[in-house]
């Protein structure tokens, strides 16, 4: 049993979606100053969230084949 494109595509839609929520919800200490503002744990996990969704939306589009051997 395959799973349905359209569930890849909206998976990577939400997960685009709490990539960038986690970007704007996160709270910012006052004392990060310059880099550390930037590169921290909670903007990479945010990334992540993001580049791995857009993976999977791109996959469900057909852009990205689908693996070798299905």
């Amino acid at each position: 049993m395959m799973i349905p494109r359209w569930f890849f595509g909206l998976s990577g839609v939400i997960l685009m979606i709490v990539g960038v929520s986690l970007i704007l919800v996160r709270p910012r200490p006052k004392h990060e100053r310059g880099m550390a503002r930037i590169v921290n744990f909670g903007h990479i996990w945010a990334g992540t969230c993001v580049l791995v969704g857009l993976f999977v939306l791109l996959f469900a589009m057909g852009v990205v084949p689908w693996p070798l051997g299905r």
